[in-house]
């Protein structure tokens, strides 16, 4: 059996672990709003529709990401292959999206940040990635400003906590590049 999800699968109960043990599609919205979603010895895929963890979405296995977006600023507590769009945060809102994991984002993958200053989690979204996750990097940043940038403005997009491996850049971006926002020169700094 599999849970083919094209509405709306949501998880609201304060505490504990709700737990699916069959693969789960999802082409819908699966809204994990507090307490944990746990998926044990199968898959969870997405191809399109939005995964919004504001709780903890756990897994076993790669949380894999080939369309869609996965937003938030709860925690996944699992390595997850980005294909489609990771977006920190909630709407028009910046927040920190964790994984507890290796995260590997492909060249069809972006990486979406809302900055309105440069506090991360409150003025700009910063996806963190802990434990001893490993970051792989291809495909795009999207960088959506909502502010006028100043000369020597620094962002960290992706706060990497672990001594493990970083490999790859997103396209076009090498890490620690200048960038030219309009008038003004800000470090973009993702690692």
């Amino acid at each position: 059996p599999t849970l083919s999800n094209a509405g709306t699968f949501r998880r609201t109960t304060t505490t504990g672990t709700s737990t699916i043990s069959i693969p789960v599609v999802n082409t819908g919205t699966v809204d994990i709003q507090t307490g944990t979603l746990a998926i044990t010895g199968a898959a969870f895929t997405q191809t399109a529709g939005t995964t919004l963890v504001t709780g903890i979405l756990s897994s076993d296995q790669t949380i894999v990401i080939n369309g869609g977006m996965l937003q938030g600023t709860g925690t996944v507590a699992a390595a997850v292959s980005n294909g489609g769009i990771v977006s920190p945060g909630s709407g028009n809102t910046p927040g920190i999206l964790t994984i507890n994991g290796n995260y590997t984002q492909t060249s069809a993958g972006t990486l979406t940040i809302l900055a309105n200053g440069t506090t991360a989690g409150t003025q700009y979204a910063q996806l963190a990635v802990t434990g001893t996750g490993t970051v792989t990097l291809a495909g795009t940043l999207a960088l959506n400003l909502n502010y006028t940038v100043s000369v020597g403005d620094a962002f960290q997009f992706i706060d990497k906590q672990s001594s493990g491996a970083v490999s790859g850049s997103f396209t076009g971006l090498s890490e620690g590049a200048s960038v030219q926002f309009s008038s003004s020169v800000g470090t973009l700094t993702y690692l």
